[in-house]
């Protein structure tokens, strides 16, 4: 199992675990690893301002080989990749939000059926980036997405109803006066939303329906979610307001991501700016023999917003 990729002043390092997350060692290696795929390979991709170059690891990041002709063009930003999922056929499903001139900022998922040597166009997904898929057990693609659109004019008052206006407003608080000194005051402004959305493809990544809010709160993004053993859908997510009290929050969905328990899971709380989380389900043997459990490894981002520590990572087992 890997946890998430870091970097230090003489190599990258990945850290894994052999007993389900209790304890961990690193190995330096001599790329990032941005996703595994089923028979122990590492993926790292890098993009050139023009397009995206796709490495691949047989010997745990020792050596790589470049696949194919690229990705792309992605010339206006850098793209916002996502990891790439290996469905069970074999074939690769990378999901990479990013803009296209004259069109909003959209995910869209690209396929391969040869290994990562040649990708299919890239198919919409829905708004804004930040996105992760799994494969479900009945052989459909959940996306998780964060949402970051500037909802379209008059229809923000849906988005701040009395449920919610609170958490607008503490965002504001906490993060509207320290970007107004950066000049970047628009931009919270324009950003009313800030959740997560779902959204399903029941043809392998080709067409994707039923775009819908898996998060309402202001400041709940980058999400990403598992599938236990009897079919519930468990949606992690940062949950970034009030400030001092963000961190990791996780619910729980019995009809595919549809509706919700109405109970929240805090799988951490931290005083700086809480990052993403990688998680997974444990197989029985590396989870004292209990079906579904899942590992969690959560970050937070050091010396942000006014608040000076170093950050952690940390594996939760629940």
């Amino acid at each position: 199992l890997m946890a998430r990729t870091t970097k230090n002043t003489d190599a990258h390092v990945v850290m894994r675990t052999a007993d389900g997350g209790r304890t961990w060692d690193t190995v330096k290696i001599a790329r990032p690893v941005y996703s595994v795929l089923r028979d122990g390979s590492f993926l790292n991709w890098e993009h050139d301002n023009e397009r995206l170059w796709v490495y691949r690891s047989r010997d745990e990041g020792k050596t790589w080989q470049r696949l194919g002709n690229g990705l792309g063009p992605f010339p206006q930003e850098w793209p916002q990749t996502g990891p790439i999922t290996q469905l069970r056929d074999g074939t690769l499903v990378w999901p990479i939000g990013h803009k296209k001139p004259g069109i909003n900022h959209t995910t869209y998922a690209f396929r391969s059926t040869d290994d990562g040597q040649t990708w299919s166009e890239g198919y919409p997904v829905c708004p804004t980036g930040e996105p992760a898929i799994i494969e479900l057990a009945s052989g459909s693609l959940l996306a998780v997405v964060r949402n970051n659109l500037l909802p379209a004019q008059g229809a923000w008052h849906s988005y701040l109803d009395d449920k919610y206006e609170d958490y607008w407003r503490l965002w504001m608080l906490q993060y509207g006066m320290a970007y107004r000194s950066k000049a970047r005051f628009g931009d919270i402004l324009s950003s009313v939303q800030k959740n997560v959305l779902l959204v399903d493809s029941d043809d392998g990544g080709v067409t994707w329906t039923n775009v819908r809010a898996g998060s309402r709160c202001l400041g709940e993004m980058h999400g990403s979610a598992v599938e236990l053993p009897d079919g519930r859908i468990v949606l992690m997510h940062v949950h970034r307001v009030p400030w001092l009290n963000g961190g990791e929050r996780a619910r729980v969905s019995r009809d595919g991501g549809n509706t919700w328990d109405k109970e929240t899971y805090y799988l951490s709380t931290v005083l700086t700016y809480p990052e993403y989380s990688t998680n997974c389900v444990l197989p029985p043997e590396l989870a004292d023999g209990k079906p579904g459990m899942i590992l969690s490894v959560l970050g937070d981002r050091p010396r942000s917003v006014g608040v000076d520590r170093e950050g952690m990572m940390q594996a939760v087992r629940w």
